[in-house]
């Protein structure tokens, strides 16, 4: 009896925003709030694009709730990563130890 095997990688985009601020974890901090913040943007976006699609008209009033709501959720995602990433990086400087494990598979 044969059997199929199928052996895939995938290798997500590598984006790299640098900033330095002087502090490591502010440099941290403000890096994840951009990406993060960039990507809660996206699906802001994403979401109002299907609504618009099935609207049957579009007006300059939906267009500025659209790009009002972008931002709103960029800031909210922005700052949900920077206080992330500021409390791991924290807690890991504390603590002297860097917990992450990787597995293989």
């Amino acid at each position: 009896m044969s059997r199929a095997h199928v052996n895939a990688s995938f290798e997500p985009a590598h984006v790299d925003f640098l900033v330095d601020l002087g502090h490591p974890m502010l440099n941290r901090v403000v890096d994840g709030f951009v990406k993060v913040g960039g990507v809660g943007a996206l699906h802001a976006a994403s979401q109002d694009a299907s609504r618009f699609l099935l609207q049957e008209e579009t007006n300059k009033k939906s267009l500025e709730m659209s790009v009002q709501r972008m931002g709103k959720e960029a800031v909210q995602w922005g700052l949900v990563a920077g206080v992330y990433t500021g409390m791991t990086y924290g807690m890991q400087e504390a603590r002297g130890v860097h917990d992450w494990v990787q597995t293989r598979l």
